[in-house]
């Protein structure tokens, strides 16, 4: 990572330090469009590189900017170079969306979006909806990690059975073995659990 980082900062010979300092001292918002249309496009490529997807390098390049605009004034030409600064953001943006994807996949349920809230619901209602959304998370927890991993992989994150197969590097047959033993406790669990409200 760190030889790519270099390469890329080599690539920028123009290193764009008058434009990060105004944004700094006057929050020139001039300068900082120049900033982005020369950055944005880098560091997205400086993402994908790193074996992001298009969208997540995207939505990262963003993250990136609102901490220059906010930090701008932090920055010190005698110690960094524009882009050394810049990239030192972006790496450790990198670092932090790896944390949360490594947390995700440590405790994956804990990220399950909850049943989505119908506005129209009265009051009882609306806390049987969050009472299913708490027992859907338990009910999920409760199936064993290998089952657990490919339910998320597949119904949340939206790989295919291929693609989860890739992922965890086991059979596909394994994958469709465990995904037919999670669905069929899920359906008795969720059964169960239903009946009981």
């Amino acid at each position: 990572m760190a030889q790519a980082l270099e390469k890329t900062n080599v690539a920028d010979s123009h290193p764009y330090e008058d434009d990060l300092a105004s944004v700094g001292q006057n929050k020139d918002r001039q300068a900082f469009v120049r900033l982005f249309d020369y950055y944005a496009g880098r560091l997205k490529s400086f993402y994908m590189q790193q074996g992001l997807n298009p969208e997540t390098a995207e939505e990262l390049v963003q993250e990136v900017f609102v901490l220059i605009w906010r930090k701008a004034e932090q920055f010190d030409p005698a110690k960094a170079n524009a882009s050394t600064w810049i990239y030192t953001i972006a790496r450790n943006k990198r670092i932090d969306f790896l944390r949360k994807d490594i947390k995700r996949q440590e405790d994956p349920v804990e990220f399950l979006p909850d049943i989505e809230e119908d506005q129209s619901q009265g009051p009882e209602e609306k806390v049987i909806q969050t009472d299913l959304s708490v027992r859907m998370k338990e009910i999920i927890n409760i199936l064993p990690k290998d089952q657990r991993t490919i339910i998320l992989q597949s119904y949340f994150q939206g790989l295919t059975h291929q693609e989860i197969a890739d992922k965890n590097k086991i059979p596909l047959g394994t994958v469709k073995s465990r995904m037919r033993l999670a669905v069929e406790r899920l359906k008795h669990t969720w059964k169960d659990n239903r009946e009981d409200l």
